[in-house]
């Protein structure tokens, strides 16, 4: 028994086989997923300090500093750079990782987290939403699970118009302002719920409107609701919704310039923010310059609060946003003016800064959820790239400068930002179509810090288009026949299959045959002979019909067989009359 169990037969059995069977539960390092994410310290710049008197305590506190990152350099077990650190805890900014989405072909005009942080909704001038949900999520090759294209469900009423504002409220429905005068509601996996009712444009009197007759420029959700939202545009309107009314709004607010006469002249409202704390009263920006203040369900059609002059008139307000204690108002404009209003007194303007390049489309400035940082992004000059910028809420210094790296080598911009609480994270929007999701390692929870702890999905031998050959079940595939006459499609992404087969259907609305539309205006002198009759438009037709006339009276077609019976016309001379037919004329006449 004994030499059976010595020997190497029995004993290979034993190490093979296994103990446990089913799937096994893979353990990976976090940590270690986690920094594959992470930016390199040049890229998070702390300008601004705090501020110390005297020069000697300035050089005391730089030496300080610089010994207490080499400790902390020394100290750190997980690698994460002293600089990247040193932001974060001087400004409580998540900026050490982050995650690329590149998606858009064009410009991301505005981004927004859910309420619980869980989905990412981008928007942008290619007339799409693309949203992200971070739980089924692929950090290093990000997808998203939809793609609202409005032109998929309603090509003919929604048209193609890029995306101006996107909003969640706190049931995670989306608030999306097309370009164009119609509020659209989507809920969070992204099914369109309704859209609201367009204004008559004939008539002038705009509180007898039931929508807005131009373009939507801003709106957002009521603070902490969930049927009430907020419209301004182009047609000097501000209107308050109802999500169960669709056909009306609830409320209009018609801003009157004091340039104009009344119906003369419209200025539009560019802007407008709720107050979070008195979410009865909103603020708006006019195009003449014009800050107002407008309290919802009062008699009057007057606001409550009218700033004039408060920004340079005839120059577009990019972004409104109140403090969360309703006290400061920040706003900015197009010809690169940040400006902060203390709304307890609005005589003159608290803060301003100039010179701080804004960009074309979006250009949104937002209070940090502690309310002493404001985030804004530049617009890229001749030779350097735009940036998010952070600045001091109450005297503008400059104090951190994060700087991106896009795929492309084209100056880019950062046209929009968010900043989700619960998560601790922020979103970002670039000029060359892509998204950014920073986080930090040790400050942020849950949201775009869940995927990156995975690892990447290992892929299945069929996921391999090349390898194999598969029947595309959607319409217009991408790919070939192969001999057995099935569709082998290419090794493109999902992603670019529904961007390929939108731009081929808009291809096809172009193309005259496919599309078939009618020809328009004349014929083509080259074409004349593809086209029946084309011969006869230069043709008299009196002298077409004369053609004719001998054959016709030689060879009736339908008094063919009269001509035997019926009698030869005798006609009257009525050049030389006899004597007898005169008389009998003129006797005719008398009677």
């Amino acid at each position: 028994m004994s030499s059976r169990s010595s020997s190497p037969i029995a004993e290979e059995p034993m190490e093979t086989v296994p103990f446990t069977f089913g799937k096994q539960a893979q353990h990976h390092n976090a940590a270690a997923l986690v920094e594959r994410f992470a930016r390199p310290k040049d890229w998070n710049r702390l300008l601004n300090t705090k501020a110390f008197i005297g020069e000697e305590s300035s050089h005391d506190a730089k030496a300080a500093d610089s010994s207490k990152s080499d400790s902390d350099s020394d100290s750190d077990s997980e690698g994460w750079d002293s600089e990247d650190e040193t932001v974060e805890s001087e400004l409580n900014i998540p900026s050490s990782h982050q995650v690329v989405f590149p998606t858009h072909s064009k410009i991301v005009t505005t981004t927004t987290f859910d309420n619980n942080g869980t989905r990412f909704y981008t928007g942008s001038s290619d007339n799409t939403i693309c949203c992200w949900d971070f739980g089924g999520l692929d950090a290093s090759n990000p997808n998203p699970f939809h793609i609202i294209d409005p032109t998929d469900t309603n090509a003919d009423n929604v048209g193609r118009y890029p995306i101006k504002k996107l909003d969640c409220s706190q049931k995670n429905q989306i608030l999306a302002l097309f370009n164009h005068s119609r509020p659209v509601l989507y809920d969070r996996n992204g099914t369109y719920i309704a859209q609201f009712a367009k204004g008559d444009q004939y008539i002038r009197d705009m509180y007898n409107t039931k929508g807005h007759i131009s373009e939507i420029e801003d709106g957002s959700w009521q603070p902490n609701s969930n049927q009430f939202f907020l419209t301004c545009g182009a047609d000097n309107t501000a209107r308050i919704w109802d999500v169960n009314r669709t056909k009306s709004q609830v409320e209009v607010f018609s801003h009157i310039s004091d340039n104009a006469r009344t119906g003369m002249n419209r200025a539009p409202i560019t802007s407008c923010a709720w107050n979070p704390v008195d979410i009865n009263r909103f603020v708006t920006a006019a195009y003449d310059g014009t800050l107002e203040v407008w309290q919802r369900g009062s008699r009057t059609r007057h606001p409550s609060l009218k700033i004039p002059r408060a920004h340079t008139s005839q120059v577009r307000a990019t972004s409104l946003n109140y403090s969360a204690d309703g006290t400061y108002l920040l706003g900015r404009f197009e010809d690169n003016v940040v400006s902060l209003w203390d709304m307890r007194n609005t005589k003159t303007v608290l803060q301003q800064l100039s010179d701080i390049p804004t960009p074309k489309a979006g250009g949104n400035v937002i209070f940090s959820p502690n309310r002493k940082q404001i985030l804004l992004g530049t617009a890229a000059t001749e030779d350097t790239n735009g940036s998010l910028l952070v600045l001091d809420a109450l005297t503008f210094k400059q104090e951190a400068d994060l700087a991106f790296d896009a795929q492309s080598s084209v100056r880019h911009s950062i046209t929009a930002v968010s900043w989700n609480e619960k998560i601790n994270q922020i979103g970002i929007g670039m000029s060359t179509g892509e998204s950014i999701v920073l986080f930090s390692a040790s400050g942020s929870v849950r949201g775009i810090k869940d995927s990156a702890s995975k690892p990447p999905k290992v892929k299945h031998v069929d996921d391999d288009l090349q390898s194999t050959v598969h029947v595309n079940a959607l319409s217009g595939s991408v790919g070939g026949v192969n001999d057995f006459g099935l569709v082998e499609e290419t090794n493109e992404s999902v992603t670019n299959y529904y961007f390929n087969a939108r731009r081929q259907r808009n291809a096809a609305r172009k193309d005259p045959k496919r599309s078939r539309q009618p020809e328009l205006g004349r014929v083509v002198e080259e074409n004349k002979g593809d086209v029946p009759l084309s011969d006869m438009k230069d043709e008299d037709p009196r002298e077409a019909l004369l053609k004719y006339a001998d054959v016709a009276e030689s060879e009736p077609m339908f008094t063919k067989m009269y001509t035997q019976t019926q009698p030869k016309p005798f006609y009257k001379n009525s050049g030389n009359d006899s004597g007898e037919d005169a008389e009998y004329s003129k006797r005719q006449k008398t009677n």
